[in-house]
């Protein structure tokens, strides 16, 4: 009976934790003045709270191009990946990041009242309610693909080279265990 009672009181931990990290977030966006689109456009940063932060939504998106993500390929306003590594060596954990690209175009959204421009830093990204295909995706090569020294294909698009090397500590390049794990976040 106490494991059960352990497990329920995990779940209800779990649970609380997660509501609280909800009611943060709600309650940044709850702070943010929001207004149409048409009056963003119009009076811009002059509606922001002190932060420099307003919030406005639209069913319309407008754009001269869209980027197409190189991992899952989605049209996208913005995206970010990076591919991480680790491996043990030496009763050790090494963990790199191996590449890392974000990139973004700006954009309008816009309610009917008029336009409202955007642009996104894709240096900083941003909060957005998004859908992440590859978030956290593990990779592995195996012993016996190890040996044939062949890519590892991620998507049609995009591989994991065959060798890879990382910048190590005093900026040497250190050699990736074949063994290692890649993890790739978009």
């Amino acid at each position: 009976m106490t494991a059960i009672g352990a497990i329920f009181l995990l779940i209800g931990v779990m649970a609380l934790l997660g509501g609280i990290v909800q009611k943060m977030r709600a309650g940044r966006l709850g702070e943010t003045p929001f207004a149409p689109t048409g009056q963003v456009g119009a009076q811009g940063r002059a509606l922001a709270d002190a932060k420099g932060t307003i919030s406005t939504q639209g069913p319309q998106v407008q754009t001269q191009g869209l980027r197409a993500s190189p991992l899952s390929g989605a049209q996208c306003v913005y995206f970010a990946w990076q591919l991480e590594v680790e491996w043990t060596e030496n009763n050790a954990t090494q963990k790199y990041t191996v590449m890392q690209e974000a990139q973004a175009v700006p954009f309008a959204v816009n309610d009917g009242s008029g336009p409202a421009v955007a642009a996104i830093d894709a240096k900083r990204g941003g909060e957005f309610a998004v859908t992440k295909p590859f978030d956290k995706k593990k990779f592995s090569r195996g012993l016996l693909a190890a040996m044939g020294s062949k890519p590892i294909e991620v998507t049609p698009g995009f591989s994991i080279p065959a060798s890879v090397q990382v910048k190590g500590a005093l900026g040497r390049m250190v050699d990736v265990s074949v063994t290692a794990t890649y993890y790739i976040t978009e």
